[in-house]
């Protein structure tokens, strides 16, 4: 698979789900299905300065996408820019109105029609990597298909662990989100959210059928090939068994990454492997920043919770580089550190002038234990008034664990739903979503998001209100409406918060 610097040109931010509070993304039979015509593009000019992209269209997938070329206006879109080489193609979706999703493969953005047939950068899309995530001629097929009336078996990004915006996108800059393979049809509504789902064809871009061929990969001459099939095998997962001599040999392989992908990957197929570990510590401590930063991402995605290990990690929250300070706080956080170790690194980061950190900031606050978030709450309140609305919602979410103060957020939250002012307005709503019953004074504007906006919208706004439960009643009548709403996704979900809000 290719692999990307995934530097955001996108939103984030939401957390730990509330009790009874689950967002399903939309399928990928779901978007094919709420598009009007659908085609393949293919990149023919770009300019990178001023952000310019002129895609002409190859091939109609549904329906018929009136004219032959595309143009869009992606200022400070640096992911897409980068990618944006002529001939690169992408699947682009409209919904015939003024709103389209374009998917580069591995990246999902979204525009909104402007003038002279401009299509204007609106936002980056990464939660529609839980509807597809892989190269695109395999997607081009898929949405054919799809159309067409099939089922098809596609690759994503698991929503089971990250079902969550920011971790979700932390994931994708960090060029390792955990894959499974799913079923597709215009009759499978929302992306599956656990591996019992029925939907689940299996786990990783591969099932172990493709082990041979990624050892043979592994042990070839191209340095990409070698570092994607150890990612690969690592995703298969303990069922790569047969591959442990090869990815212990890798682990001499004269390219450090290879070296860390190999390590990583045996961590996953044989868990608490010696020589795996023995070879991410001892990356620690090369003088390359961004090879520090891979060795302590592959600890934690190995899940390697040994004492030497966080030991190994606690020093780096010091280190002379902020990329590496920020990766070892959230690698000791998920390995069991202390919030008292990292939340030095946490307020240094939430006081850093680029607000992609503040996010990552307020994403890792989420995962500080109760003691440290307490101690240190003043500095959350602060970030409510973040120039950057998803860090002040972030923020609301990491105070939501404080009890009463949890209600103290909710009037700016409605404040800013009432002004219209959130960029990300769905945001909003999932975070008074995620407060529950204290979050009853946001009914009426929820009610309003309920009424208007998009199908995703909506559908949100109702599993709010659910999740308010009996506080909501004031919501029955319109809940009731929107069960015959014309999307399944809104129809399930206000049915749900009706359940909800009077057992």
């Amino acid at each position: 698979m290719v692999r990307f610097l995934w530097a955001a040109a996108c939103v984030v931010v939401l957390a730990r789900p509330a009790q009874g509070y689950v967002w399903v993304p939309f399928s990928l039979g779901d978007l094919v299905r709420m598009s009007k015509d659908i085609a393949v593009v293919e990149v023919e000019k770009v300019n990178k300065e001023t952000g310019g992209i002129i895609f002409k269209k190859v091939a109609d997938l549904k329906g018929k996408y009136p004219g032959d070329r595309i143009k869009q206006s992606l200022p400070g879109a640096t992911l897409v820019l980068d990618w944006a080489v002529p001939g690169n193609q992408a699947v682009f979706l409209h919904d015939g109105i003024k709103r389209s999703h374009t998917c580069i493969g591995h990246y999902w953005y979204m525009c909104y029609q402007g003038a002279e047939d401009w299509w204007t950068l609106s936002r980056g899309e990464p939660e529609f990597t839980w509807s597809y995530f892989g190269p695109v001629d395999p997607l081009r097929k898929h949405v054919a298909a799809i159309a067409a009336g099939e089922e098809v078996v596609i690759t994503a990004v698991q929503h089971q662990g990250y079902g969550r915006i920011a971790t979700l996108e932390t994931g994708l800059r960090a060029k390792r989100p955990p894959l499974w393979r799913i079923k597709a049809s215009l009759k499978l509504s929302g992306c599956p959210t656990d591996v019992k789902d029925l939907r689940v064809v299996g786990i990783g871009a591969h099932g172990p059928e493709a082990v041979p061929q990624l050892i043979k990969a592994l042990q070839g001459k191209d340095c990409r090939a070698r570092m994607e099939a150890a990612d690969d095998l690592g995703q298969v997962g303990l069922r790569s068994r047969a591959a442990t001599t090869a990815l212990q040999e890798a682990l001499a392989d004269p390219e450090p990454q290879v070296r860390i992908e190999a390590a990583g990957a045996l961590l996953r197929v044989n868990p608490g492997n010696a020589g795996a570990v023995a070879a991410l510590l001892r990356m620690l401590k090369e003088k390359n920043p961004g090879l520090r930063v891979e060795a302590t991402e592959a600890l934690g995605r190995g899940g390697a919770k040994s004492k030497e290990v966080i030991q190994a990690l606690t020093p780096l929250v010091k280190d002379t580089e902020a990329g590496v300070r920020q990766s070892a706080a959230s690698v000791l956080l998920r390995l069991g550190g202390t919030g008292e170790v990292v939340f030095p690194v946490l307020l240094e980061m939430l006081g850093d002038r680029d607000f992609m950190i503040r996010r990552d900031a307020v994403e890792q606050l989420v995962l500080v234990d109760d003691a440290a978030v307490k101690a240190n709450a003043p500095a959350l309140t602060r970030a409510l008034t973040d120039h950057d609305l998803l860090v002040c919602v972030k923020a609301a979410e990491a105070l939501q664990r404080l009890g009463p103060q949890a209600k103290e957020t909710v009037p700016l939250l409605v404040t800013l739903l009432e002004k219209n002012q959130p960029r990300y307005p769905i945001f909003v709503v999932e975070t008074l979503g995620r407060i529950g019953p204290g979050a009853k004074p946001a009914v009426p504007v929820l009610l309003f998001r309920l009424k208007n906006g998009d199908a995703g919208l909506r559908g949100r706004a109702a599993a709010a209100l659910g999740a308010i439960g009996p506080g909501a009643r004031d919501a029955i009548a319109s809940l009731q409406e929107a069960q015959k709403d014309k999307e399944k996704y809104v129809r399930d979900q206000a049915t749900a918060a009706l359940k909800k809000i009077q057992p």
